[in-house]
């Protein structure tokens, strides 16, 4: 039998060239109130989740809008939750950065001047960076992702038989019965977008690539942004606070204000490192308890909420990891003296 050519695929790092695939299922609209739903399997009521399901279809074909997330967006949404994730998985991993900076080189006995002049800079580096990896990580997922998908959809449309022989063994391998896993597999083989998509993660365990790598890259490096200057811009203002106060004291002669009255000694900006170390365990926590995990209202076993056991936590490892640095500091500052 004659076999048609495969289709063009891309063949570089450029995904510009490549067939648009159709939309996924997880582009494919849902009719639940997704918080509702969530709730419900938090508190484990069958009732409330079957009411949230009713609610937001009986909503939908009357052509009411219902009050939350009633579409819910398959099961890899991409919208206000993902990019406030995004931003806060991006800020949370740079603020560490930022702390850890300020922490290890106050107590190495680097000045305070010195810490802001090089330990910003060098953040928003990584931060530029790592978004730029993200970007170009995903830029290449996507490349694989749609040559694969190319081959199988080719595979498919030259010999069905066998593609469908393969899904049926996957099935019955996972404990589905013969006969069961023939039917289905002809039912969604009818459908050759969507049973191509079954393939791709049944087979090759590749789920679809972020449909927005760019944007997510530039959410993601956002936080960074502002999250990992959080703890420079607190300890500067700290630092200014205890430089005045010096100087109302009545420190020395008439050029020791401005700039030079920020460059205090490890021992003396231990103050500052402190307040930038709470500023910024308070504010990721906050960030936790707005958009902390789902059933964030139901108490755990201490008496508190997901929500705010989540933004305990954030506090918790803010600080853990500024005693860390603090820590690593001091003792190769003592190793290296003795």
């Amino acid at each position: 039998m004659r076999r048609k050519a495969p289709p063009p695929v891309p063949s570089g790092g450029s995904s510009s060239d490549a067939p648009t695939p159709p939309p996924s299922s997880s582009e494919a609209v849902i009719s639940r109130d997704l918080p509702q739903a969530r709730h419900a399997f938090e508190r484990g009521d069958v009732e409330l989740s079957k009411a949230a399901h009713r609610a937001a279809a009986s909503a939908s074909s009357v052509g009411f809008e219902c009050a939350g997330e009633c579409a819910e967006p398959g099961h890899n949404p991409h919208g206000h939750s993902l990019r406030a994730h995004q931003f806060i998985g991006g800020g949370r991993a740079a603020l560490a950065s930022s702390l850890l900076f300020l922490s290890t080189g106050t107590a190495s006995g680097l000045g305070s001047r010195d810490a802001l002049r090089l330990g910003a800079p060098l953040v928003l580096a990584g931060v530029a960076s790592a978004a730029l990896m993200h970007w170009r990580e995903a830029g290449a997922s996507d490349v694989r992702y749609r040559r694969e998908r190319a081959r199988e959809a080719w595979e498919l449309s030259n010999y069905p038989e066998g593609e469908r022989r393969e899904m049926v063994e996957l099935f019955v391998a996972r404990g589905c019965g013969a006969a069961d896993a023939a039917a289905a597999i002809d039912a969604m083989s009818q459908h050759a977008d969507f049973f191509v998509d079954v393939m791709m993660m049944e087979e090759l365990g590749m789920l679809p690539p972020d449909p927005t790598p760019l944007r997510s890259a530039l959410t993601a490096g956002a936080g960074g942004a502002v999250l990992g200057l959080l703890p420079f811009g607190a300890f500067g203002a700290a630092l200014a606070a205890l430089a005045d106060e010096g100087g109302g004291g009545g420190g020395g002669g008439g050029g020791g204000g401005g700039a030079r009255g920020w460059d205090l000694p490890p021992t003396s900006s231990a103050p500052a490192l402190l307040g930038a170390a709470l500023l910024s365990a308070l504010a990721l926590g906050a960030l936790e308890l707005e958009f902390g995990p789902s059933g964030g209202d139901v108490v755990g076993p201490l008496g508190l909420t997901r929500k705010w056991t989540s933004g305990l936590r954030a506090v918790v490892h803010t600080a853990a990891i500024c005693a860390l640095g603090y820590g690593l500091g001091a003792a190769a500052t003592s190793a290296s003296s003795g």
